[in-house]
């Protein structure tokens, strides 16, 4: 079975739309698929619209904990066996979905889409391109477009991951350090036509942050996914520990400063909500 899994926050004008075109290329496909939809405490009608729809799967988060918080809850309750993550601004064509689930069935675990054609912002693009290169040096993957949200993961790859931050920004290079066989394919990108980008500077740079808290993690404690013995270096573990800790705390204090403090949330208000109609199509 194939799992789309996308977040949405403030998307009211796109996840019909959505909707409709991934219905439209599933259906061709001709496997049993889900639509697992992660609202993220939108304070439009993205809820009211997503009830409209079927069939679909609705997890709504108490609280807009961000984009890699949505799809690990996403991504932890999908039951197919390819799971394929995407934006849900229609910048993502899901015209280029059969051709992800055909690498995945090729034997690859993480297939990576790269949009040749980007219509996004100079600056992002910049920002981007520095990620890029910096996931090549620090994990040994280079991919032309890891920010790409249109990516395929075979579950049982994916599935024992949890992730936090904006990790989701980084997931082949960490799956890889893993063992994970990843590659990359072209993929079609379109300009936002409605609703506004939830990018910023901030974000950009805690995703290069988010980096080396998973070379740190790859590092120190995670063991292979072909369940070798991981090669550690004690002085360099600490080392990295270091780092990670270091340039996280610089983060956390420049970003009380810059917003004067954060909002209290209580995790434990945060909860699932489902909706489930006609969840697997045959």
């Amino acid at each position: 079975m194939i799992s789309i899994v996308f977040p949405a926050y403030n998307e009211e004008k796109n996840v019909g739309e959505l909707h409709r075109r991934l219905l439209g290329v599933l259906k061709n496909i001709g496997e049993p698929f889900e639509i697992v939809a992660v609202n993220n405490a939108s304070t439009d009608q993205t809820l009211a619209e997503l009830k409209k729809l079927s069939p679909i799967k609705i997890i709504t988060l108490a609280y807009n904990i961000g984009q890699t918080a949505g799809l690990d809850a996403g991504i932890h309750d999908a039951k197919g066996d390819i799971i394929i993550t995407m934006d849900a601004d229609l910048q993502n064509d899901p015209a280029d979905i059969p051709l992800l689930v055909a690498k995945i069935r090729e034997g690859n675990d993480v297939v990576s889409g790269w949009r040749l054609e980007r219509h996004d912002s100079v600056g992002r693009r910049i920002l981007s391109r520095l990620a890029n290169w910096l996931t090549a040096r620090m994990t040994g993957l280079y991919l032309h477009d890891s920010a790409c949200a249109l990516k395929a993961y075979r579950r049982d790859v994916i599935q024992p991951i949890h992730l936090y931050g904006e990790m989701h920004v980084f997931l082949p290079a960490l799956l890889f350090m893993r063992g994970a066989k990843v590659t990359e394919i072209p993929v079609r990108h379109h300009a936002r036509q409605f609703g506004i980008s939830k990018h910023y500077f901030f974000k950009a740079v805690k995703d290069i942050f988010d980096l080396l808290t998973i070379k740190f993690l790859t590092c120190e404690s995670f063991l292979n996914l072909s369940e070798k013995t991981p090669t550690t270096n004690p002085s360099r573990d600490q080392w990295w520990m270091f780092v990670n800790n270091g340039v996280r705390l610089s983060l956390i204090c420049c970003m009380v400063h810059y917003t004067h403090g954060f909002p209290h949330v209580n995790p434990a208000k945060i909860f699932t909500h489902y909706i489930d109609s006609s969840r697997i199509i045959l």
